[in-house]
């Protein structure tokens, strides 16, 4: 069972994180150049800051998102729980 409760981790941390680019993503096509992200998953917020090292299941997905965010002005990540 601890097996199954770690895989269901794992799929929740990638579906946010790929939710948070594909946020970024649509935010860009509608030409917003200032945003505000607000996760309510604080590993992906925390390595999205740097504050922790990068899960390796999201790394790609993060770093994708590092990619993206170039093209922003200005860009908030808060953890709110």
């Amino acid at each position: 069972m601890v097996g199954s409760r770690f895989m269901e981790q794992v799929l929740i941390i990638v579906a946010e994180a790929t939710t948070m680019r594909d946020g970024f993503n649509a935010a860009l096509q509608a030409i917003f150049r200032r945003i505000e992200v607000e996760g309510d998953n604080q590993i992906v917020i925390k390595a999205m800051q740097k504050q922790i090292s990068t899960p390796r299941q999201i790394a790609s997905i993060l770093e994708d998102i590092r990619n993206i965010i170039f093209s922003y002005e200005s860009i908030s990540l808060t953890h709110i729980s």
